[in-house]
């Protein structure tokens, strides 16, 4: 079974897939990641993904993300191999996706209260969303548009606060319960 997790950035999709990569003996993969290298390899030179975005706006941006995950998704599948996949905050609201995202794996949503999300990223202080004239004000409407986005595209939402070792140990019950024919 593919794991797939989504969510805003700095709710734990990347810490948190990692540790159930690791327990279920599966590959992690980050889009973005994937992200950064369709656009060197298409583009010659390397961009972050919040560069891309800002740099080169939504529709190219959008084009290059679900580009990567068809072609990431396909080869994975033509290689047999079950992974976990950590998507980019802004992957969901993908227009170009369609349910390209929930025919792929099983998405779950881990849904960080707005306050663990807001501290974290006001901590590093490094991405564009604080890079505004109101960061939290800007935060909490980038989380107000995403929240039911993400709730709507889920199989499942989980309870994002706690610590990773908590939230990795309620996934993966829920994946038990799921490879053994639960709900």
């Amino acid at each position: 079974m593919n794991i797939i997790f989504m969510g805003m950035k700095h709710c734990g999709k990347t810490s948190v897939g990692k540790k159930i990569a690791r327990e279920l003996n599966h590959p992690f993969f980050d889009l973005d990641d994937l992200v950064v290298e369709q656009y060197r390899v298409q583009y010659g030179h390397k961009k972050g993904v919040e560069d891309i975005f800002r740099e080169e706006g939504a529709s190219i941006f959008y084009r290059i993300e679900a580009y990567t995950f068809n072609h990431f998704s396909k080869h994975e599948a033509q290689l047999h191999e079950e992974f976990v996949l950590s998507l980019g905050g802004r992957t969901p609201l993908n227009p170009l996706l369609g349910k390209s995202l929930e025919q792929c794996g099983y998405c779950i949503y881990i849904n960080t209260p707005f306050e663990s999300i807001r501290d974290r990223i006001m901590k590093k202080g490094t991405s564009v969303l604080v890079q505004n004239n109101n960061p939290v004000q800007y935060l909490k409407e980038l989380y107000d548009i995403r929240h039911p986005v993400y709730s709507k595209r889920a199989h499942w939402c989980i309870d994002g606060g706690g610590t990773v070792d908590e939230i990795t140990k309620r996934i993966l019950i829920q994946i038990k319960e799921l490879q053994h024919g639960g709900k």
